[in-house]
């Protein structure tokens, strides 16, 4: 249960984008492709453009040492194996294979976070469907629910910036959700299948699609991943799903080269995401009506941009740590909720498979009208 009593913070960005002083060059993987059967190719030459090292102190004092960062991509073991990709999608939902990969980003991959990022191996035990687009205002509307989509006024979140938010119709993504919204949605779409429900939420404030806020939140089950029912995705559901098969930053490809730190916030072009994404340089601030871009490999949209997706995980500073996970943060998250999946507003490193740089907490929406959610559901045997 989440008792939230007085605290509520703001949503915002969280700590995800801290750069070490130690980085002292901008790195890129490069040959970091798809691994459908289980395996991954060798990293080739960087670009000439990126520097793929990085100084690392020696623990007795020496000078530092130069090595070569993107040797430390995390490799599987043997029985990591990671099912052959495929779209298998019909009626809107596609079905995922369980499987094993690496959650994170290596270290040469530029504007990654220090230490939220670091690379785990990941099994995920169950096979499971997922949304093939974001979650439409006319799929929400036809659930019951007011549409709580809308748009940001010029200057009114950010000084100087201009107006954004979402576009309004029936094929938009729904956005400006509360984690409240997102669950219940989820409820209802169980109720009209005849599934379970996988949340329960009491002591409720304001309607759905006006701010639902609640401060008695439960899963009905132990773990997330036993509900039989609609939810949200876990964080390794959602980035198991968003990659594909694949290890590069996005699930097209790698990063536009002279992507850094010091240019990480700037709206830069990037001709591999404005394939596969709607973000700052090509959206105009407003989403884009769902599945307007390419497809990952699992036939899923708008992975890497158009609204952020709830997940049910938490964000608690620190990655996953080094040993091996099996279906992990099987419990709702309390507080630092993620969201995944950039933004129609926001600058392309956000788009990255890996990125972690949002959460927000109960009762409350953010970064201004920019989440919206994509349900799943595990299959059972």
């Amino acid at each position: 249960m989440v008792s939230r009593s007085s605290r509520r913070a703001i949503l915002g960005l969280g700590v995800a984008l801290s750069i070490s002083p130690l980085l002292l060059a901008v790195y890129a993987c490069e040959g970091r492709g798809a691994v459908p059967d289980g395996t991954e190719s060798e990293p080739e030459t960087p670009d000439d453009t990126l520097d793929a090292s990085v100084l690392v102190p020696e623990s007795d004092g020496a000078a530092p040492e130069l090595v070569d960062a993107c040797a430390q991509i995390l490799r599987p073991a043997a029985d990591c194996i990671h099912p052959s990709v495929t779209a298998a999608c019909e009626g809107g939902w596609c079905r995922i294979p369980k499987g094993c990969f690496v959650i994170g980003s290596p270290p040469c991959e530029p504007t990654r976070a220090l230490y939220s990022e670091n690379q785990a191996q990941v099994t995920l035990t169950h096979d499971f469907e997922m949304q093939q687009t974001e979650m439409t205002q006319a799929t929400w509307q036809e659930l019951g629910f007011v549409n709580p989509s809308t748009v940001v006024e010029a200057g009114t979140q950010h000084p100087g910036q201009e107006a954004y938010g979402n576009c309004l119709g029936p094929t938009c993504p729904l956005g400006n959700i509360t984690l409240e919204e997102a669950m219940s949605g989820a409820n209802a779409l169980s109720l009209r299948s005849g599934l379970p429900e996988c949340y329960s939420l009491s002591k409720c404030t304001n309607a759905v699609g006006r701010g639902l806020s609640c401060d008695d939140i439960q899963s009905t089950t132990s773990s997330v991943y036993e509900c039989p029912g609609y939810r949200l995705p876990t964080e390794a559901e959602w980035e198991y799903a968003a990659r594909a098969g694949t290890t590069t930053a996005f699930f097209a490809g790698e990063m536009a080269p002279g992507t850094s730190t010091a240019n990480s916030t700037l709206c830069r072009h990037d001709p591999v995401l404005e394939q596969i994404a709607w973000f700052c340089i090509n959206s105009g601030g407003y989403s884009h009506p769902v599945a307007g871009k390419r497809a990952n490999g699992w036939g899923l949209f708008d992975t890497s941009g158009n609204v952020s997706e709830w997940t049910s995980s938490q964000y608690t500073g620190a990655a996953y740590g080094p040993s091996p996970q099996v279906d992990p943060m099987p419990t709702l998250a309390t507080t630092q909720v993620l969201f995944r999946g950039g933004a129609a507003h926001l600058w392309s490193t956000l788009g990255r498979s890996a990125s972690r740089a949002g959460y927000g907490n109960h009762g409350r929406v953010g970064p201004a009208p920019s989440v919206g959610v994509r349900y799943v559901r595990t299959l059972f045997p």
